[in-house]
């Protein structure tokens, strides 16, 4: 398993080292926009070297079920998920505290679970549209425009009934969705929806590629 999550880092590892620089230059924006840029970019790129190098081919000589080259491919999302927004974070308390500049929002323990609980279901069912179409491209458009309804059910539940709009590095977006959306127990309910979603997405994932590789 360890060397499927190493594979995927040292396909990806010259786009995740170059776009680390990202998170500071999204220090004056909003920082949730930016992780999932940033993230969003990294496993668009993991596919599209996968599709651009026909790996499946390569899969195929392999002595490893589907299941394990799945299950490797979201072990790798999930520690780079984690490990980006950490490192948001981090960056953010060095701008606050050490560069002494404009002081980006802080991300609190719920922010933290809930940002990182949609990412992953979100994941969960976006990810399977990779297996199960192999055109790359109309894979990501009907994630574009699934992750454009899910933009615009945000914007239109977090600012329902303001005349204004504004954004700025003190905007957070996430948690007051799922708490006005889950008015009870927000923070246990979506991540436990995270965790479930992510795990039966790994089964569905495995299933997918073991029909394209019969």
């Amino acid at each position: 398993m360890f060397s499927l999550v190493m594979k995927d880092y040292y396909i990806d590892r010259s786009v995740l080292v170059g776009m680390l620089v990202l998170p500071v230059l999204g220090m004056g924006f909003i920082m949730e926009f930016t992780y999932f840029l940033l993230i969003g970019s990294i496993i668009i790129s993991l596919f599209y070297s996968d599709s651009k190098t026909k790996i499946e081919v390569f899969n195929r000589s392999l002595p490893i079920t589907s299941l394990a080259i799945v299950k490797g491919r979201y072990l790798f999302i999930l520690l780079l998920a984690i490990f980006l927004l950490v490192f948001q974070w981090v960056i953010a308390l060095i701008f606050d505290f050490t560069l002494n500049m404009s002081s980006p929002y802080h991300y609190q323990l719920e922010d933290l679970i809930i940002i990182l609980s949609v990412f992953l279901v979100m994941t969960a069912v976006l990810v399977p549209l990779f297996y199960l179409f192999k055109s790359l491209y109309l894979a990501l458009t009907i994630q574009f425009f699934s992750l454009f309804i899910f933009s615009s059910t945000v914007f239109s539940v977090v600012f329902q009934g303001r005349e204004s709009i504004h954004f700025d590095n003190q905007t957070i977006l996430l948690t007051p969705f799922i708490q006005d959306i889950i008015p009870f127990q927000p923070v246990p309910i979506i991540a436990v929806a995270a965790v479930v979603s992510y795990y039966l997405s790994i089964q569905l994932s495995s299933r997918l590629v073991e029909r394209r590789l019969r």
